[in-house]
């Protein structure tokens, strides 16, 4: 497939995905509006309707890719009568090896308890109050984000934080994020995981390899051309319903999946608002806002002062933000209702839902002393996460 069909392949998988995401968060907004949600502390997930669907689907995706590896095996297994038999069985075999679930793998940048005992120990508090077990460990890396995941065989839970998000939060918004991730792991989202996940990818890729480049096109060049395209239409029409058939199978999937991954989300924000309180949670989630002001403030760091301490330029970008900006950003965001991470609701309409219920006050407090010692921390991340915030933008500019 030429690079312009994949990426218009691939463009309308993401069109799909945009559509669903729209409708998809729309609806599920005004449900949780009219009915709210029930906080819980559960270890292992309602199996609902949707979800247990979801599953039988992705059991359906992983056993096609098991059904291949046996097919493989048992071409290879036999006498070959001609050469495209083993090299039928190996791309089976290779099929298989591609539909495996993959586990999620843990953070690239661990941090150690005895260097950030602040982090850890606030961690830990919030992890208490949840009624859960604290993380196994906690990670940085370089990017606007923050994520739980149960990485390996073992299912360590681990929270990765991102260095330019820190810069901006406060302690109190710091603890709120934590909560939020960790609450992921209190009610047992399945969506964490990478069997459904790894289901719609597969068929995504798969509807986007079997669908045909161009309809009667395939003779163009040859000196039977007309005809060889004549005879190739039945083919191409079979691969294009095979095709259509594979993105309708995921499109249902997705329907499916990104209604409960939307569901845990405002779940999660009102868990971790009954330990950190409703203003502590609506401020950190309305610092996700700030990621192209947090972007331009890295790329002008890296254009002028890369070898300087980068904390403070980060910072000073975001107090910089007044109100009427805030506010724009807030309209933008309720009026899109999709997010490239379709598995999560537009940021303003999770701070809408928090907003309409009854306030909720925090049940952990953090001292001065605590303060100085995060500060201090985050500082640190901050000057190990420089080099590659300023390398990545150089890069970016100059190739």
């Amino acid at each position: 497939m030429s690079g312009a069909s994949a990426a218009g392949a691939f463009g309308r998988w993401e069109r799909v995905r945009r559509a669903l995401g729209e409708r998809q968060s729309r609806h599920l907004f005004e449900e949780v509006m009219r009915h709210g949600l029930t906080v819980a502390r559960r270890r292992r997930p309602a199996l609902t309707a949707p979800l247990l669907v979801a599953y039988v689907l992705a059991l359906g995706v992983h056993g096609v890719g098991l059904l291949a590896g046996i097919l493989g095996l048992v071409l290879l297994a036999r006498p070959w009568s001609n050469l495209f038999i083993p090299l039928a069985g190996v791309t089976l075999l290779l099929l298989c090896v591609a539909a495996r679930p993959r586990l999620a793998r843990e953070p690239d940048q661990p941090l150690d308890r005895a260097r950030f005992p602040a982090l850890h120990a606030l961690s830990d508090r919030v992890a208490r109050a949840l009624g859960v077990p604290p993380p196994d460990g906690l990670a940085i890396c370089a990017d606007f984000t923050a994520n739980y995941r149960a990485a390996g065989w073992r299912r360590r839970r681990h929270v990765e934080l991102g260095s330019p998000l820190l810069a901006i939060l406060t302690p109190e918004e710091l603890a709120a994020i934590l909560a939020h991730e960790l609450s992921h792991g209190a009610n047992g989202d399945p969506l964490r995981g990478q069997f459904l996940g790894q289901a719609i990818h597969l068929l995504a890729t798969w509807g986007t390899a079997v669908r045909p480049l161009a309809l009667g096109d395939l003779g163009r060049g040859s000196a039977g051309g007309p005809i060889v395209s004549l005879l190739a239409l039945p083919l191409e029409f079979a691969m294009l319903g095979l095709s259509e058939l594979l993105f309708a199978w995921a499109r249902g999937m997705l329907w499916l999946v990104m209604r409960e991954s939307q569901r845990a989300e405002y779940l999660a924000d009102l868990l971790a608002a009954t330990v950190v309180g409703s203003a502590a949670m609506r401020a950190a989630l309305e610092k996700l806002y700030l990621h192209e002001v947090v972007d331009a403030a890295i790329r002008v760091h890296a254009l002028t002062t890369p070898d300087d301490a980068i904390d403070a330029r980060i910072a000073d970008a975001a107090r910089a933000v007044d109100a009427a900006e805030f506010a724009s950003y807030r309209t933008t965001s309720r009026n899109e209702s999709w997010r490239a991470d379709a598995s999560h609701p537009p940021t303003a309409m999770r701070v809408d839902f928090l907003a309409a219920h009854e306030a909720l006050a925090a049940t952990i407090t953090i001292d001065d002393e605590e303060r100085l010692a995060l500060a201090e921390e985050i500082s640190r991340l901050l000057a190990l996460t420089r080099a590659t915030l300023v390398g990545r933008k150089l890069e970016a500019i100059y190739g």
